[in-house]
């Protein structure tokens, strides 16, 4: 029975999208890509996202998902084992399993498997109604996937978010990332979700990374996954390789000079500002964007490029003394990071990372 949000006169808006890659660090190899939309001639995901309404919210949030799908089982090398990370719009489901079938009749179609699909919730897009997020989340599990909460640390109740959806996987805001090497206050909120985040066997995403010392101080922290230019730009409807750097498993943060930077200030999928990122990071509705979500809402050559080199010396932060017990259980189990079953009660209902 179709749901409330099902109707056949409403027009489809033109789109495609770009891949931007997710680098697990504990094994130097790239872990997936999410999906961030843009228009058909790679124009911003705002020029997209812009033409988004209450009428037609369900159907781009529909075709954004389907979109993704059929170009990930193109694009992704059947023996790399990558996640597709998806943006979706909660508001724009109305009833879980009814608003599951197109997404499940696109992987079946194409051959994408559903374990590899990862599904983020944008901390932008307020929802009124907790109770119908929660169902939402049960049902996406029960299907196997992946749970995420984006933008962490941003937008809409947060910690509320973090206890009651039990997501597998939260991406540290960009805010929280800019300038981490050289911000004590910045490392010890980072810090303090990290050890949250083992506590409660909940793996992290440090997203919006653009420079070499952001990423070796997040490494020093305990960050396991990375998303942002500095390990590869948002591609148009192909794959971006990884800077080459980033698959070292020991930074220098002494020896390499700063590269000289582009004369464009920030913006664009590392610093859009919230209200101008769009929730569905396919991009969906709502603000959102990480290195460019879904929906960022920038065009992809106005931000620094991923080759920034070190401008200071990133600071040593002792690493969570939760690490290397649940947390190194839960990476052992996430994706390319092995194939140990989560220890926690909630590993039946919650799906490894493969």
């Amino acid at each position: 029975m179709p749901c409330a949000g099902c109707r056949d006169d409403v027009e489809s808006l033109d789109f495609t999208m770009a891949f931007q890659p997710i680098f697990d660090a504990e094994h130097g190899r790239v872990w997936g890509h999410e999906a961030l939309v843009r228009g058909p001639g790679g124009e911003s995901a705002m020029s997209v996202l812009g033409q988004v309404n209450d009428r037609n919210r369900y159907r781009f949030d529909q075709d954004c998902r389907v979109r993704a799908i059929e170009l990930a089982a193109r694009l992704f090398p059947a023996e790399d084992d990558l996640r597709l990370s998806i943006n979706f719009m909660p508001n724009a489901v109305y009833e879980p399993v009814a608003c599951l079938r197109a997404t499940l009749a696109a992987a079946a179609r194409v051959g994408f498997p559903l374990a590899s699909l990862v599904f983020e919730l944008t901390e932008d897009e307020r929802v009124d109604e907790p109770e119908h997020l929660v169902a939402i989340v049960d049902e996406y599990r029960r299907q196997g996937f992946t749970m995420a909460v984006d933008d962490f640390g941003a937008g809409h109740a947060g910690l509320s978010r973090l206890v009651d959806l039990r997501p597998d996987l939260v991406k540290i805001d960009m805010h929280l990332v800019r300038g981490i090497d050289t911000d004590a206050s910045r490392q010890a909120v980072v810090q303090a979700v990290v050890v949250m985040a083992s506590t409660l066997d909940v793996v992290v995403l440090a997203e919006g990374v653009e420079t070499e010392a952001e990423y070796a101080t997040l490494l020093d922290l305990g960050v396991p996954l990375f998303q942002g230019y500095w390990f590869g730009r948002p591609t148009l409807e192909a794959l971006s390789p990884v800077h080459p750097r980033a698959q070292h498993p020991e930074l220098d943060r002494t020896s390499h000079e700063a590269e000289p930077q582009p004369d464009e200030p920030r913006h664009g999928d590392d610093a859009r500002p919230v209200e101008d990122r769009p929730g569905l990071r396919r991009d969906g509705d709502g603000p959102r964007d990480e290195g460019d979500d879904q929906q960022d809402g920038t065009a992809d050559d106005g931000t620094r490029d991923g080759a920034a080199g070190l401008s200071a010396h990133a600071p040593t932060v002792a690493r969570p003394a939760h690490q290397g017990t649940s947390y190194r259980r839960l990476l052992a189990s996430c994706g390319p990071f092995g194939s140990t079953q989560k220890s926690s009660a909630r590993s039946s209902s919650r799906p490894p990372f493969r």
